[in-house]
C-alpha cells in the first residue's frame, strides 16, 4: 500500500517537474521573443524617424518649387507681353512705311 502511494506521489512529482520544465522553456522563449520585439520596435522607430526627415525635406522642396513655378510663370508672361508689344510696334511702323 505504501509503495502504491509512493509510486503515485512520484508520478505526480514527475508530472509537476515536467510541467515546470515546460514553463521554464516557455519563459525562455518569451524572453527571446520579447528581445526580438524590442529590436523590431527600435528598428521601426528609426525607420519612422528617417521617413519624417525625408517628408520634411520633400515639404521644403515643394515650397521652393512653388516659388520657382510662380517666378517662371511671371517671366513667361513678361516675355510674351514684351514680344507682343514689340511685334505691335514693328507692325505700326511698317504700316506707315507701306
Amino acid at each position: 500500500m505504501t509503495d502504491d502511494v509512493t509510486d503515485r506521489f512520484e508520478q505526480r512529482l514527475d508530472k509537476i517537474e515536467t510541467k515546470i520544465d515546460r514553463l521554464i522553456e516557455a519563459i525562455a522563449d518569451i524572453k527571446v521573443i520579447e528581445n526580438r520585439l524590442t529590436q523590431h520596435s527600435e528598428s521601426l522607430a528609426r525607420a519612422f524617424k528617417k521617413i519624417e526627415e525625408h517628408d520634411r525635406a520633400l515639404d521644403d522642396l515643394r515650397e521652393r518649387n512653388a516659388g520657382a513655378d510662380k517666378s517662371l510663370a511671371f517671366a513667361e508672361r513678361l516675355f510674351w507681353m514684351v514680344a507682343t508689344a514689340s511685334l505691335g510696334v514693328v507692325v505700326y511702323f511698317l504700316r506707315d512705311a507701306v
